[in-house]
């Protein structure tokens, strides 16, 4: 059984772990584990400051208490848009629903914002996230971007997918 709430602040460690694990999964060099400590305090002010920041992060834990995926989204300045800035699973939990557990309880607090539709920026290479949105009815817009990760050399291209919530 799977569990799907809020972060926490004592969450931001599990958090950060996600974080470095799926992004050395996927081969994006952007952390490293000696990062750990640093990434889990960003966390921690993350969430600590979410809700008015406007930023709001969800966690899903297994029957054990161990986090196995994370989201976030975050308003912007339409008020009827937020936007999926966060969507990590731990490479072990992939193909499990925990991505689309996220993204319903994402929609349901985007709703709960008054936001009728949620974007989100995608590397065009990541086509686990890229099917999993689309299968979940989000559509490409067309937009394309280039974003620069911690590195000014890791640079990479991004698309925009768009989706009305019900």
């Amino acid at each position: 059984m799977f569990t799907t709430r809020l972060a926490r602040i004592d969450d931001a460690m599990g958090i950060a772990e996600i974080q470095i694990d799926s992004w050395t999964d996927r081969g994006l060099e952007l952390v490293s584990r000696n990062d750990l400590e640093e990434i889990s305090a960003q966390w921690a002010v993350a969430i600590r400051n979410q809700q008015g920041e406007g930023r709001l992060i969800v966690v899903e834990k297994d029957h054990g208490s161990t986090i196995v995926g994370c989201a976030g989204i975050v308003k912007s300045p339409n008020p009827h848009v937020t936007e999926l800035v966060l969507l990590e699973v731990i490479p072990a939990e992939r193909r499990q629903q925990v991505g689309s557990r996220l993204i319903n309880a994402c929609a349901d607090i985007a709703k709960g914002l008054g936001a009728d539709s949620i974007n989100a920026w995608i590397g065009v290479d990541e086509i686990a996230a890229l099917r999993l949105l689309e299968s979940s009815g989000w559509e490409r817009t067309g937009a394309q971007r280039h974003s620069i990760g911690m590195k000014s050399e890791d640079q990479r291209t991004e698309v925009e997918l768009h989706t009305s919530l019900p």
